[in-house]
């Protein structure tokens, strides 16, 4: 929920806020096969390597026999990790996706992807701080073909400790989706016989071979954690998602104040970017308390 995750059916569209989308997959069947080899070779530095291969098939059911489902989706992905022995490691992946939705379905931005079969490749690298150092976390980065274009995105997620008590969890995510259409030599031809007639006409057909939806979605967030002992601690996430334009607060304080009881509080706000000033969207105030296997809340929402 704090990525603002929705699946909502609007006129025969699917839609979510997120940079790309996740939908629900009511009924399939799935076959699942992986390989896997790590070697310990002797290298400097070197803890171990990987490589997998796999591959994922999922299948609609509505058939009678399996064997005769039309895959929905099929990926087929190459993985390779270097482990060095201070504990972080460098992965890479490469993916190969086949796609077939049955349905039209929305993604950030305004980017529709219609029904069809749509198959494309993808890489993508990252690097992964040890968990044992104080500053820690996952940087990585995507590109590719994405259905009838292109996808590139950027990312950090991590957790740093200021203290012992004190700790931030920083995320950033940037994702751009281009669905231009490339200029092939059909194209090219359709160019040099406008040439004929006029600048104008030319002008025409280059907007129309190249022009194509274009989005950039960007999510920034950072939980603090603050813990005065095992038992009590309060937290809170500051997030920004630009699909949604939305900046949202959750604050949370939790007391266990005896073994398997606690009590907690929690204050949820939203404000909308959209409009100047950002306006409260909506506020809401939880109150909790457990005790063994009965639990007591009282819930006030506010929405404006």
């Amino acid at each position: 929920a704090e990525d603002g995750i929705r699946d909502v059916a609007v006129t025969g569209v699917q839609t979510c806020a997120l940079p790309i989308c996740f939908l629900t997959r009511r009924g399939f069947l799935r076959e699942f096969l992986q390989l896997r080899y790590s070697p310990r070779p002797k290298i400097k530095g070197l803890r171990r390597l990987w490589w997998d291969a796999s591959i994922d098939n999922i299948h609609d059911p509505r058939v009678a026999d399996p064997r005769d489902s039309k895959i929905q989706t099929r990926k087929l992905t190459g993985d390779f990790k270097y482990d060095f022995k201070t504990g972080d490691s460098i992965t890479l992946e490469v993916d190969r996706i086949q796609d077939n939705p049955d349905a039209a379905f929305k993604l950030a931005g305004g980017l529709t992807v219609k029904p069809g079969s749509y198959t494309y490749n993808q890489a993508i690298l990252s690097y992964i701080v040890a968990t044992s150092r104080k500053i820690t976390g996952t940087f990585s980065g995507t590109t590719g073909g994405f259905y009838v274009g292109s996808q590139r995105a950027l990312s950090y997620s991590g957790r740093a400790m200021i203290s012992e008590q004190l700790a931030v969890e920083p995320r950033v995510s940037v994702n751009w989706i281009d669905f231009s259409k490339p200029v092939g030599a059909a194209d090219l031809a359709a160019l040099a016989r406008a040439a004929s007639t006029d600048d104008a006409a030319v002008a025409a057909v280059q907007s129309a071979l190249v022009a194509g939806p274009k989005s950039r979605t960007e999510i920034y967030s950072a939980r603090t954690t603050y813990a005065w002992n095992p038992r009590m601690f309060v937290a809170a996430l500051l997030q920004y998602n630009s699909a949604a334009n939305v900046i949202g607060l959750n604050t949370r304080f939790r007391w266990e104040y005896v073994s398997g009881s606690d009590f907690y509080v929690v204050y949820s706000e939203g404000r909308d970017t959209s409009f100047s000033g950002f306006p409260t969207d909506r506020k809401s105030t939880r109150l909790n308390s457990s005790h063994g296997y009965i639990s007591y809340a009282v819930f006030c929402l506010k929405k404006k």
